[in-house]
């Protein structure tokens, strides 16, 4: 029989078996290359060929022969490659063939559901946890013969039907893969690991064999280091048995300890821990001891109570260190200064390992901050790349039915081009985004713009006649797709399908591409707004790797990727429940008591190992332990390692007083990457503390200062100059949101609109109140099929309307007798000549009335707020009273000179406000007295233009407030919700 040794797992497994092999081989290297190892995983296998080259000095190496034996990501088990039975066994099932053929199945089944018809992503969900439910039997050694055996009568009803469903389906797969002459490549890893056990055991290899780092999960694998550790020439290294729990200890170990499974493989092995020869010959590390208190077996925790007679030094814990940030992004961020600061020592290496992918993606963005490119072991997902995003954008302009929104997106995108020299398609783009949101029409567009959207949708209409039939064929549309791409990112100098297959995205999509149209037609015809959701999901299941360019020191890996290597730093991140270990996936097969019935493993032994790699990761040289607080927004939980880690530092510090145990072991949480992390994002934090930012106080010179305003805008210079600035200085103006939804600013427009319309009917005479009503009425009707409002909006809209409509009739009554004639939306000004020159100012009035005594009325409509009186008269809102006083100064070309009788706020559907003919003296003579001081004050080049001078009369919304920077300096809090009012005009 063979030797088994056990490597200590604060080791380098790789680095240990490179050196005594190096070592043993040293003076005859040629039979090195004799000698076979056989790996885990491929990762493994490259790992263990650079460990060699390393421990030669990096000059060329002799290397042995060195194969996976078992690899979840892969196709085949490299182990005899010329025996005649790997030659006659059927080819693997191709990628995507065997879900896309489930997903079949169970859509043609949906009676057994009890639920109709089922979506095609819903089936094609249920048809990947069905392929893994296949894998998983075949690795455990289990039959679906069985399943028959699983008495349905116990369980609810629904599960008794999932299993008719699964007994029906898992009958007939078979069938369809031997008809096509396939296999699943479960079985087929299966069949070639037990072919070659048999050939091992018939005929034992003279060749030294070497079986190193795997744990032997399943069956098979157990029986290969059985079978293995039979032979005299062989050698069989674990990795990290835990010698420091006594057998007793060793006994209690289920499901969910780091060594359950080297526990079952030495049990099969009839084995005990003593037979292993472990290669360190010193007693127990303190590390070791460390670690497995905190993985001790949940029957034997009352042990910790004895920690503190066999005390951990301070010093014990100087590797290890736990950082706990306040979100996701401050840990990504705080991660990457560890690694940055790592990079500083020569030949460190550095890794992060986690399970949750947004934080790789985040801490990869994060390292860019110092051009640092890091390498993922898990890559990008297909359709988050360009290409995946670009073909998505595709047909996203058919959900949203042409949207601005949705055809700007794909505009934008880098491979659209639409048959175009680049720069004149950013021109043509920019052009037509600036239409479109200032509402101008077709006809407002160049020959070259028009041209460019007509090239676009004649390129999308084959997809879009396919995309709108009830029933799309999927392989037909995923070829049009495809067309379509390649026509959208055409020029005139090269053809789309030379720039959007470039680079490691685009060879990736091109892969994807010819492997899956092969497979598309399986799926047939399904529901049109199924598709892109299938291509996501399918999308999302590849990933693109960069091939070059990666810092070398660093990586980023997942538990699987990051096993049997070895790092200076390792940084464990994202260590919360949910992420480490990671959440149970919900099986849609398989109730948790029908599992233990069939014979499968619990959701434990995940757990079991998902701990074990954990454990591996506690051993390193320099382990960080990271974690949010919030992620989204929501409060995590820490994980519960980290939660057994605490408690063993507790019970190690407990004959401390009760109050200063946690400050006992205070050192272990560092702040520091936190605190830079934090501060760091902050420009200038240490200036903003101890002096106050300066608001911005621009001076331009009085000719680049405005020399005419408007009525309304008087009010916003008071309240908010640097926005008149902005606007009339810088020439800023606010674009209009694309796709805009109506909101309460419409329907103050329609209401203002359909006065306008009603009142130019009536200037003089007013019809009686059901008449007014009835015309009212037939004018909104028309003003709402104008605008194109939609039902839903019009349904909310119409009982404000309606109301609105009986308030007018009602108001108009009992004002109208006083009238002898009205104006609607008169346009006015005046001027003040001031030390600056002459200053105009501007207003539309929406109705001056003429009185039968003479005067003149100032009524402004309103659907939203409407100013106080106090305000008004004080000259604060000075709109009603601007436009009071052009009137009688004469300045509405309509309008003859005449007094102010009175002026009015009409809030339609609610109230009228009106001021005396006093109030309205008033507020016309402190509103102009105002209004020429603010002149004269902004025509001294001195006065600048800040924003928001005073706070407490800030306007509640402002177009230029980012500008301004005003949350950086203001004194205002905006952490608390606040109701904000906006004004319809």
């Amino acid at each position: 029989m063979g030797k088994i040794y056990n490597i200590n797992a604060q080791k380098s497994l790789v680095d240990v078996l490179a050196e005594r092999f190096f070592s043993l081989y040293k003076d005859k290297p040629e039979k090195l290359a004799e000698v076979l190892f056989l790996m885990p995983s491929r990762r493994a296998c490259r790992n263990l060929k650079e460990a060699f080259v390393r421990q030669n000095g990096r000059a060329p190496t002799i290397l042995p022969q060195i194969r996976p034996i078992a690899d979840e990501d892969e196709d085949e088990i490299y182990l005899s490659d010329d025996t005649e039975f790997s030659f006659n066994l059927k080819p693997a099932v191709p990628p995507f063939y065997r879900t896309l053929v489930l997903t079949k199945m169970i859509m043609q089944t949906p009676k057994f559901w009890g639920l109709g018809d089922i979506s095609t992503i819903q089936a094609y969900a249920l048809a990947q946890n069905l392929a893994e439910l296949f894998d998983l039997t075949v690795e455990n050694d289990l039959n679906f013969d069985n399943i028959t055996n699983i008495v349905r009568e116990e369980y609810a009803e629904h599960w008794q039907q999932i299993l008719q469903l699964l007994t029906i389906i898992t009958k007939h797969w078979p069938k369809i893969l031997s008809e096509e002459g396939y296999m699943d490549s479960s079985t087929r890893k299966k069949d070639l690991l037990e072919e070659q056990i048999k050939i091992w055991q018939q005929n034992p290899p003279t060749q030294k064999i070497v079986l190193a780092g795997t744990t032997a999960g399943f069956p098979i694998l157990r029986e290969l280091v059985k079978t293995v550790s039979d032979f005299e020439n062989s050698e069989v290294f674990l990795y990290g048995i835990d010698f420091y729990l006594s057998d007793e200890e060793w006994n209690e170990i289920t499901e969910n300890h780091p060594q359950f499974e080297l526990k079952m493989l030495l049990d099969y092995l009839h084995l005990k821990r003593s037979d292993v020869i472990n290669l360190e010959k010193q007693n127990i590390s303190v590390k070791q001891r460390f670690v497995s208190e905190i993985m001790r077996p949940a029957a034997t925790t009352s042990e910790w109570q004895k920690i503190v007679h066999n005390k951990f030094l301070d010093s014990d814990f100087n590797y290890l260190k736990i950082i706990n940030c306040d979100d996701l992004r401050q840990e990504a961020y705080a991660i990457a200064l560890i690694m940055r600061e790592a990079l500083e020592k020569p030949q460190e290496t550095v890794a992060l390992v986690t399970t949750d992918r947004n934080l790789a993606r985040r801490t990869v963005a994060e390292l860019k901050r110092w051009n640092i490119i890091a390498d993922d072991s898990a890559g990008q997902p297909l359709h988050l790349s360009p290409i995946g995003i670009y073909l998505r954008l595709i047909i996203n302009v058919l959900e949203q039915d042409f949207s601005g929104v949705s055809l700007l997106a794909l505009l934008k995108h880098p491979f659209t081009k639409c048959n175009l020299p680049a720069d004149k398609y950013k021109i043509a783009v920019y052009h037509i985004e600036q239409k479109w949101r200032n509402d101008k029409t077709v006809s407002d567009l160049l020959p070259e713009e028009k041209n460019l959207l007509e090239y676009l949708y004649s390129a999308i209409k084959p997809l879009n006649d396919l995309y709108f039939a009830p029933q799309l064929n999927f392989a037909q549309m995923f070829e049009t797709h495809i067309k379509v791409a390649e026509k959208l990112a055409d020029t005139p100098q090269k053809s789309g399908d030379k720039i959007i297959w470039r680079k490691e995205a685009g060879m990736a999509m091109a892969k994807f591409v010819a492997q899956f149209s092969a497979q598309a037609q399986i799926l047939g015809n399904i529901p049109s707004n199924d598709y892109a959701k299938i291509l996501t999901a399918i999308l999302s299941e590849r990933s693109v790797r960069v091939q070059f360019g990666q810092h070398p020191r660093i990586k980023i890996l997942g538990p699987i990727e990051a096993r049997l290597q070895h790092f200076n730093t390792t940084i464990i991140g994202e260590v919360n429940e949910g992420k480490w270990p990671e959440a149970p996936k919900a099986d849609m097969w398989m109730s948790r008591p029908m599992k233990t019935e069939f014979g499968m493993p619990l959701p434990e032994r995940a757990i079991g190992i998902s701990a074990s790699d954990f454990a591996h990761l506690l051993h390193g040289e320099k382990v960080y332990i990271t974690r949010a607080e919030k992620d989204g927004g929501t409060p995590t939980t820490k994980s519960r390692w980290l939660m057994r880690l605490e408690t063993v530092l507790a019970a190690n510090y407990a004959d401390f007083p009760e109050k200063d145990i946690k400050t006992a072991y205070a050192f272990i949480y560092d702040k520091k990457y936190k605190n830079w992390a934090k501060n760091l994002e902050r420009s200038g934090a240490e200036e903003i503390a101890e002096n106050k930012l300066i608001p911005p106080a621009p001076k331009p010179p009085l000719y680049a200062r405005p020399r005419e305003l408007s009525a309304g805008k008087f009010s916003e210079w008071m309240e908010n100059p640097y926005s008149i600035f902005a606007r009339y200085i810088l020439r800023l103006y606010p674009l209009d949101k694309l796709d805009k939804a109506l909101d309460s600013v419409d329907y103050g427009n329609l209401i203002h609109d359909m006065l306008f319309e009603f009142n130019n009917h009536y200037r003089e005479e007013y019809p009686p109140k059901e008449e007014a009503i009835r015309e009212l009425e037939n004018i909104a009707q028309k003003l709402l099929i104008e605008r194109s409002v939609s039902p839903e909006t019009s349904a909310f809209w119409k009982p404000n309307i309606t109301k609105a409509i009986n308030w007018i009739a009602d108001t108009e009554k009992n004002h109208r007798p006083e009238v002898k004639l009205l104006h609607n939306e008169v346009n006015g000004y005046t001027f003040y000549n001031s030390t600056g020159g002459k200053f105009i100012i501007k207003a539309r009035a929406d109705r001056v009335e003429e009185t039968k005594d003479g005067k003149i009325n100032i009524v402004d409509y309103k659907t939203g707020k409407i100013p106080s009186k106090a305000s008004v008269k004080a000259g604060y809102s000075p709109q009603l009273s601007v436009e009071a006083l052009i009137a009688e100064e004469g300045g509405f070309s309509s309008l003859k000179k005449a007094q102010t009788n009175k002026i009015s706020y009409w809030k339609i559907g609610d109230e009228v406000v009106d001021f005396s003919e006093e109030e309205s003296a008033e507020a016309i003579k402190n509103t102009e007295k105002r209004i020429k001081n603010l002149i004269e004050a902004f025509d001294d080049e001195n006065t600048p233009y800040y924003s928001h001078p005073n706070p407490a009369k800030s306007p509640a919304n402002s177009d230029y407030e980012h500008l301004s920077r005003y949350r950086e300096w203001s004194i205002k809090d905006f952490d608390e919700d606040e109701d904000e009012d906006a004004d319809d005009d």
